[in-house]
């Protein structure tokens, strides 16, 4: 959901076009006021207000040991990101607030964006402070279980490491490469207007390419700086290393790494970043390595490398893609089917914008989700594939070509583990993720299936076919443009 939510507050920035009325009607502020300084005004009070509820709920968890206090303060902080985002939204386009920002720093390419966008981004980080006091405790009484259990233990963090780690691990992910789009975009949109032959050639098509071939370098060299920001250095030799890099090369799966993910005990995650060799990283935090049975840590390893085996980062983006084009192409065709005006009207252009950004947010949820299900069984048949030996024992040990029993407890197993020592309920729904217990059921509902092929593989399947057809519909009349001129 943060993700999610960083996005919203960058799109809406960057699809302004300038001073208009979309307050008139129901709303004017006068004129010459400074009224965009409700922004961060109204943004300050709302944390006071959620700063106290949370407190509040921590004492009811103290005194009561009421644990639903947990859910409600992690609520309460939710509604207030929320709140900052549409806050921002009206700032933008009822108060003036980009305009106050540009009146200052000027129409710079991200600059501007940015610091309009601080608001709502320190809004986002207050969420972590607020949340402290509540996450200190379950750290406090995880630490007695973790001792009864003989695992590793971390101190809690201190309130300032903790919002840094949030900012870090979980924030700059998407704020980087959103920043970076945007203004190269702007570069170019600026190159084009003072240079109109060479945005003129290819029949206007050379500044899209320009912006096109930017976002792809931007996101090909991310991970290479995130691995700096998040502070990831290279996993020493030994069995744990080969037995990731067996893995690995076991699918044709190439990748630096691996990485240790140094969080401090914080976070328990595996992930691969990047798009494509040598800019694509496989990481692995130091609670998560602490935490698993070298079993459980394969099946992990081997979620991984489905993302990379299945294009899944590839695909995911070509969904979101063909459903936004889709939705623009509908909202055209609707729009001269019943004569709407939008095209007219900038403000129904912008409402048709975020529109569509709405639907491929639903469509980026729903193949996500699909998409973690498919790992999950990806990793189930490596599992049994290899039996309890693991990639260095004796190869396949599959006997009947099905999944088995210990495959799928292995990687329900670490599915458990994961949840319970980031202090998440395993019935809490995720965007991206879904639910652990969701995940949990359908892992354990492989056992006795084929190895070979698995009802979400065929599922996924159909995904893909729907995106590459929906992208080639939605890039016909493209492309027979380009034929015809």
């Amino acid at each position: 959901m943060l993700h999610l939510l960083v996005i919203l507050i960058f799109v809406p920035l960057h699809l302004y076009d300038g001073p208009s009325s979309w307050g008139e009607g129901f709303f004017s502020p006068p004129r010459g006021g400074a009224w965009w300084t409700g922004v961060p005004l109204s943004m300050l009070g709302l944390w006071g207000v959620t700063q106290a509820y949370v407190a509040a709920c921590g004492r009811r968890l103290d005194r009561r040991g009421e644990v639903d206090a947990i859910r409600k303060a992690e609520t309460a902080v939710l509604a207030f990101r929320l709140a900052c985002v549409a806050i921002l939204c009206a700032g933008v386009y009822l108060l003036g607030w980009l305009e106050a920002v540009r009146a200052v720093v000027g129409d710079l390419p991200a600059v501007d964006e940015v610091i309009a966008a601080a608001p709502a981004i320190a809004g986002l980080v207050a969420g972590w402070w607020t949340l402290y006091p509540i996450e200190r405790r379950l750290r406090e009484a995880m630490m007695m279980r973790h001792l009864h259990e003989g695992r590793t233990l971390y101190a809690p963090p201190s309130r300032w490491k903790f919002v840094l780690a949030g900012l870090r691990h979980n924030l700059l992910i998407v704020a980087i490469p959103i920043t970076l789009i945007i203004g190269w975009q702007e570069m170019v949109e600026d190159y084009a207007a003072s240079h109109r032959g060479w945005a003129r050639s290819l029949d206007g098509l050379t500044p899209v390419l320009a912006q096109i071939a930017g976002a792809v370098v931007v996101f090909a060299m991310t991970p290479a700086i995130l691995r700096l920001v998040w502070d990831a250095t290279p996993i020493g030799e030994g069995p744990l290393r080969s037995m990731i890099r067996e893995t690995c090369a076991r699918y044709r799966v190439r990748v630096r790494g691996p990485l240790l993910w140094k969080t401090g005990g914080t976070i328990l995650n595996g992930a691969i970043l990047g798009l494509v060799w040598p800019f694509r990283y496989l990481l692995f935090t130091d609670a998560l390595l602490d935490s698993l049975t070298t079993r459980q840590l394969e099946g992990v390893v081997a979620h991984e490398v489905a993302h990379v085996r299945r294009r899944h980062l590839l695909w995911l983006a070509a969904s979101v893609l063909a459903v936004l084009i889709v939705t623009g192409w509908g909202a055209e065709l609707a729009d001269r089917v019943f004569d709407l005006g939008l095209a007219a009207d900038p403000h129904s252009a912008t409402l048709v914008s975020v529109g569509s950004l709405v639907v491929a947010g639903f469509a980026f949820g729903f193949v996500s989700r699909r998409f973690e299900w498919q790992a999950d069984a990806f990793a189930v048949q490596h599992l049994s594939r290899t039996g309890a030996g693991g990639v260095a024992g004796e190869g396949d040990a599959e006997t009947d070509g099905r999944i088995t029993a210990e495959a799928a407890a292995s990687m329900a197993g670490a599915l458990t583990v994961v949840a319970e020592l980031n202090g998440m309920s395993i019935d809490k729904f995720t965007w991206r993720h879904g639910s652990i217990a969701e995940r949990r059921r359908r892992v354990l509902a492989l056992v006795g299936t084929p190895v070979a092929r698995s009802k979400i593989d065929r599922q996924v399947g159909w995904i893909k076919i729907a995106a590459a057809a929906m992208l080639l519909v939605g890039m016909t009349p493209l492309i027979v443009g380009l034929v015809i001129g």
